[in-house]
């Protein structure tokens, strides 16, 4: 169970490497999971676990083929890394900075608690007033 858990680490790992060294840019995440993967799994299942692994994704990719039958867009989709924008939003970063702002006006020398200033924030960027920030909101 160790082991099986290493393999987060390892997939941190190979996303800094892999991403330092210009690897593998499209399907970066995804590479980085398979060769952790590829690197624990004989530890864990035996000196056969990597052919083992290796068979299941291509039958798992064939079966997909045979069963779903997709056309040219489907079959790029499925094969395309959908990746995350990683950098900060800058439009909700604005609006939190903006926000900011407006509780320091608020507080007029007065002593806000950390919690009294998260509610304040929150309460500023809920505007329909449902207790939840919704994506609409910070938009």
């Amino acid at each position: 169970m160790f082991l099986v858990h290493n393999i987060y680490v390892w997939c941190r790992v190979f996303y800094f490497f892999f991403g330092f060294a210009g690897l593998l840019k499209d399907t970066l995440y995804t590479n980085a999971i398979l060769t952790s993967g590829l690197i624990l799994f004989p530890a864990v299942l035996g000196v056969s676990a990597n052919l083992i692994f290796l068979e299941y994704v291509a039958a798992g990719v064939i079966l997909y083929f045979v069963i779903v039958r997709p056309n040219e867009s489907e079959r790029a989709s499925f094969v395309s890394e959908r990746t995350r924008d990683l950098i900060v939003n800058r439009t909700v970063h604005d609006a939190l900075i903006k926000e900011k702002a407006h509780l320091l006006k608020l507080q007029n020398g007065d002593e806000f608690s950390d919690q009294q200033c998260a509610k304040q924030v929150i309460d500023n960027l809920d505007k329909n007033k449902n207790g939840t920030i919704d994506a609409e909101e910070v938009i």
